[in-house]
């Protein structure tokens, strides 16, 4: 006997017992209460990110999916039992394991379909062109919509030597989804998004790292320098006098400082008595006048230059003024000066100062150490502009050449973007390994490596001295 024959024969001694109708609608009915949770807690959800651009709370999804089932049996189900033929139906304990079944269920799969709610609204909005979302895209949406999607990390740094941002930005940003063109490549996609972050959330530097997969390593931002304190060249301070500069004189121009004092007159000066008569014999004889007496001058001491500085800002009759530290201890701030505005000159060293304010690149000092990557390679293996180099008991060397070589103890005044400068400070300050880079190790600004100090206090002597 062959094996089909076999299997027709036991299975055809099996007998299906059947299924009760009073079963069938209470199952299907279950199933359908469930069903209408799941997918109102799924609309909800998308609804929640349609206005919101947020991933709604998982609390108020389930209360959507239990809501709809307890109106359906609150309504619909209740006003069927009591209409029906036995009214007290609604307290069997069939119907009361039903109706708690029913939302035990519900309150279950709502989170399910909150998920693939939120799911369905994410992509929909990557294909539709949106900027940034707050979950990812799916792979699909990825490969079919054209986009490239960029989640930033949990934990974002804070630069060195920049004012840090502030945490209700960070929390903003933090796990945040990013979308931008595909086929981007890594130097074009770091731009990107450091674009996308200072124009959308008023960040003034980014410092970004990227795998080989595109995603984000690593993540550090800076709030854009603002005040008058790093605006200072060092050795210098601004301070208020009571003054007013000439008409049209603005922030910028050179101005001197002129002490005026106040006019002084001799206590016994003036004009003497003008005379007086004598009376002689009864005859009154006007005598000769004693004299006019000789005025004394009055003394008009001389102004007096004070200091010399540059005009910062003017309000009423009080201006301040940025001048060396030393000059501004003669200054009071009960006396009135006189403000003379001067022709302006040309300052290489403010103006460098300007255009490394407006610029994504910074300013930084670090040493080499003896036994580091750099120590005996030339300028030119740093791979960032070095401006001038301070070696030890030896003159700064401004401006050096791409031969020069550099030895342990040098000062090295680099110019370059944040995540370039990263680079630059473990491989003058770690020594060079035979696995290769280090730019992954302690990348993490964690304190554990040389601290980068900025320019302030004592900077780089560029020779630029105030007239």
């Amino acid at each position: 006997m062959s094996e089909p024959i076999v299997l027709a024969t036991v299975l055809s001694q099996i007998s299906v017992p059947q299924v009760d109708d009073a079963l069938v609608l209470p199952i299907l009915r279950f199933i359908g209460l469930l069903v209408g949770g799941f997918l109102t807690a799924a609309l909800a959800a998308l609804g929640y990110r349609w206005f919101t651009k947020a991933e709604i709370p998982q609390a108020l999804a389930v209360l959507f999916g239990s809501a709809i089932v307890a109106l359906y049996l609150n309504t619909v189900g209740l006003f069927a039992d009591v209409l029906g033929e036995t009214g007290s139906e609604v307290f069997n304990p069939e119907t009361v394991l039903f109706n708690a079944g029913v939302l035990i269920g519900a309150a279950l799969i709502s989170p399910v379909g909150r998920l693939v709610g939120d799911r369905i609204a994410t992509d929909v909005f990557a294909v539709a062109g949106a900027r940034e979302l707050d979950a990812e895209v799916s792979r699909l949406v990825r490969t079919v919509g054209r986009v490239t999607s960029v989640t930033l990390p949990d934990e974002i740094e804070d630069i060195e030597a920049y004012d840090p941002v502030s945490e209700s930005v960070k929390e903003q940003l933090a796990g945040k989804t990013l979308l931008f063109p595909r086929r981007l490549s890594t130097d074009e996609l770091r731009d990107r998004l450091a674009s996308r972050l200072k124009e959308d959330h008023g960040v003034g530097h980014v410092d970004v790292e990227f795998d080989d997969d595109g995603a984000v390593t690593y993540l550090a931002l800076g709030s854009r320098i603002a005040g008058l304190g790093v605006t200072l060249a060092p050795g210098t301070v601004a301070v208020p006098v009571r003054g007013d500069p000439g008409p049209g004189a603005a922030a910028g121009d050179p101005v001197q400082v002129w002490s005026i004092p106040t006019p002084s007159t001799s206590s016994d000066g003036g004009t003497s008595d003008e005379g007086h008569a004598v009376v002689s014999n009864g005859n009154a004889d006007e005598t000769a006048v004693d004299g006019e007496a000789a005025e004394q001058p009055i003394e008009r001491p001389s102004a007096k230059r004070v200091a010399f500085g540059e005009l910062r800002g003017v309000a009423d009759d009080t201006a301040t003024i940025a001048l060396d530290a030393d000059d501004a201890a003669a200054l009071s701030t009960a006396e009135t000066y006189r403000l003379v505005t001067l022709p302006s000159e040309p300052h290489i060293d403010r103006e460098f100062a300007s255009l490394l304010r407006n610029a994504d690149e910074t300013m930084a000092v670090v040493t080499v150490a003896d036994g580091a990557e750099l120590d005996g390679r030339p300028v030119a293996d740093v791979g960032a502009a070095v401006v001038a180099i301070r070696p030890t008991n030896k003159p700064v060397d401004a401006i050096p050449s791409n031969s020069r070589e550099l030895g342990a103890g040098d000062v090295l005044y680099v110019v370059a973007r944040p995540e370039l400068l990263r680079k630059v400070e473990q491989r003058a300050t770690m020594a060079q390994t035979d696995g290769g880079d280090s730019d992954t190790d302690d990348s993490d600004g964690d304190g554990d490596g040389p601290e980068w100090t900025e320019l302030s206090g004592e900077g780089l002597d560029t020779g630029a001295q105030s007239s």
